[in-house]
């Protein structure tokens, strides 16, 4: 084998969901390379979305040009790692044995799960491919996963734990810095210590912690949101969130206010049957998925501490508020306003944990009803 030579094996998802961060994922391959070209390592390059596509085969890095992802379709992330394999194990096995890499390693980025590999490329097929270049060949695996747990689905392919990390979409700019640090390392390490390449709690600071605040879009107000079924205590409020990092489906709380102000007529056994006219306004807070609390003051039938619930915060951008029927029964007659005001939106990326996405800012709509 040739001393320190080193075989980086590149195998990047180019499925649809990766058109968002595709620019970054490229500005991130090509400083991986940039920041390594004096280094004697040979690259090799492929994509997949439906299929595997190889694009170049052992090139020496300091040869390496741009890069280029164009995503579509769906993820044969199985299948295609299982070719990938193959084809280097293939080309290894057939240099001479003066001109064959020391070290190999093999990085797979994706941003979503298998979903389209052909039935005979079975997750136990990859997994024995795996441990077969790792144990016999001792191959260096990383994992790169965003949008999934992806330590959990990395070891269920055979990486262990330290060489897989989730990435926030946000941060994929970051991926190529890291990996460039891995390509360093384990290229200065002697072969007996080449497992010891991993991810590093400060790459996962980096790739998993990245908080972006203030670059998504809310859309709530006239045409977005509308209240119904107020008289029984129901608020239907519905909401949109988007932008670079977000996804509906890893929405983790929200904070808004409430408030309630109207004019209102009663009668009742405390007026001795008279009808009196007054006014009520109330507010309350929420810092998260739960129960907050509305305290309405009224010279109609006094201060009352109602409690209100979110009953339903679903990812297509639907908030339910229940509990309110109380706050106006002994109302007869009037007119309400209701204001609902979303003041912050939070979102944890699949898979890690302490990956935050945050809107902060303030967008109310405001809608009245005849009690």
């Amino acid at each position: 084998m040739k001393t320190n030579l080193t075989s980086m094996n590149i195998l990047v998802d180019s499925s649809g969901s990766m058109a968002s961060i595709a620019s970054d994922m490229v500005g991130s391959l090509n400083q991986l390379v940039d920041e390594n070209r004096e280094l004697d390592v040979l690259v090799t390059y492929s994509i997949f979305s439906r299929t595997y596509q190889p694009i170049f085969a052992d090139k020496p890095i300091k040869e390496v040009e741009r890069f280029d992802l164009k995503p579509d379709a769906t993820t044969a992330l199985i299948e295609s790692a299982c070719k990938m394999i193959d084809e280097v194990g293939t080309r290894l096995a057939t240099k001479p044995e003066a001109e064959r890499p020391e070290k190999v390693m093999f990085v797979i980025v994706t941003d979503g799960l298998e979903n389209a590999s052909a039935p005979e490329y079975t997750k136990d097929r990859l997994l024995e491919k795996i441990k077969h270049q790792t144990e016999v060949y001792n191959w260096v695996f990383l994992y790169l996963g965003a949008d999934q747990d992806a330590i959990a689905v990395a070891e269920s392919y055979g990486i262990s734990a330290d060489k897989a990390v989730a990435y926030q979409r946000t941060a994929t700019h970051k991926t190529g810095g890291v990996l460039s640090k891995k390509l360093a390392m384990m290229y200065a390490l002697n072969p007996k210590e080449l497992q010891d390449v991993g991810f590093d709690d400060e790459d996962r600071a980096d790739l998993e912690n990245a908080q972006s605040t203030g670059n998504l879009t809310l859309a709530l107000g006239s045409g977005h949101s509308t209240l119904i079924n107020v008289g029984k205590g129901t608020i239907e409020v519905n909401w949109r969130l988007t932008g670079p990092g977000f996804n509906m489906n890893s929405l983790s709380d929200i904070a808004l206010t409430l408030s309630v102000s109207g004019t209102g007529q009663y009668k009742g056994p405390e007026t001795n049957g008279k009808t009196i006219t007054g006014t009520f306004n109330g507010s309350g807070i929420l810092v998260e998925k739960g129960t907050f609390v509305l305290t309405l003051q009224s010279s109609i039938i006094g201060t009352e501490l109602e409690t209100a619930n979110i009953d339903v915060l679903d990812n297509t951008g639907r908030l339910y508020i229940t509990g309110l029927k109380d706050t106006f029964s002994r109302v007869n007659t009037g007119t309400v306003k209701i204001t609902v005001t979303i003041t912050q939106v939070k979102a944890k990326v699949n898979g890690a944990s302490q990956a935050t996405v945050v809107w902060t800012g303030s967008s109310e709509i405001t809608a009245s009803y005849k009690i």
